[in-house]
């Protein structure tokens, strides 16, 4: 059944209320990152959240908050190189880099407690 012509008016105007009334919780960053910082934030805030719900003493909570500062600290250095026109990498990285700083702080928090934990095998 075809829409009435005024409901596809009515729409298309809230449609452009919503785009341009639209405020994003990062307005100060340039454009390109804004949604690459959301998801991120987003993503780390649930994951942090869950690692503190972990009966571990903090253990997990304290490398989740390591992996978040690298990420913070590179994503601040990528976007003050290039704040206006990054590329596909920087962008890249700025949504996703919470997981590649996962993937490659996680062996080496494995390997440090290994060789440093006074309980490891190697420590007795």
């Amino acid at each position: 059944m075809p829409e009435h012509p005024q409901e596809n008016i009515f729409k298309r105007l809230i449609g452009a209320l919503r785009r341009k009334y639209t405020v994003s919780l990062f307005w100060f960053l340039p454009a390109p990152y804004r949604e690459a910082v959301e998801f991120a934030v987003g993503v780390q805030g649930v994951l942090l959240f869950l690692a503190a719900m972990v009966l571990d003493g903090g253990r997990l909570l304290a490398y989740g908050l390591v992996f978040s500062g690298a990420w913070f600290a590179c994503a601040i250095y990528i976007m003050l190189r290039r704040p206006k026109a990054p590329g596909r990498f920087d962008v890249a990285y700025v949504k996703y880099g919470f997981f590649i700083n996962m993937a490659l702080l996680v062996p080496a928090g494995l390997v440090w407690g290994f060789l440093f934990d006074p309980s490891s095998p190697l420590n007795r």
